[in-house]
């Protein structure tokens, strides 16, 4: 992980009780709402670690939480992301389709 180590990126997403299979609304229980805080803190540590890592190499870094934020307007958020965090079929077209644009930006 070398490069990865020098930005504080300390390994993969842990989704722990994140493969229910379910909608998130379905199953999420006031308890957790610590956890899911530490989640997001996670996902936002590793965000800003691999915008840096873009900058230091000049390279495009796509932001995806404002197009999500702003996909949610238009159909309900378990439409875009099938727990709060993990995209799905269609989440995972609408971020093919920002790497897409910028790649093409770039070319």
């Amino acid at each position: 992980l070398g490069i990865l180590d020098e930005y504080d990126f300390d390994g993969l997403f842990n989704d722990i009780g994140y493969d229910r299979g379910d909608k998130f609304e379905e199953w999420y229980d006031p308890h957790v709402e610590d956890v899911l805080c530490q989640i997001y803190s996670e996902v936002k540590k590793r965000a800003t670690a691999a915008k840096r890592i873009a900058e230091k190499y000049g390279l495009p870094f796509i932001t995806l939480q404002d197009k999500l934020d702003n996909a949610c307007k238009s159909a309900e958020a378990s439409y875009w992301l099938a727990d709060g965090v993990h995209p799905t079929a269609i989440g995972h077209c609408l971020i093919k389709d920002e790497w897409v644009k910028t790649f093409e930006e770039i070319k």
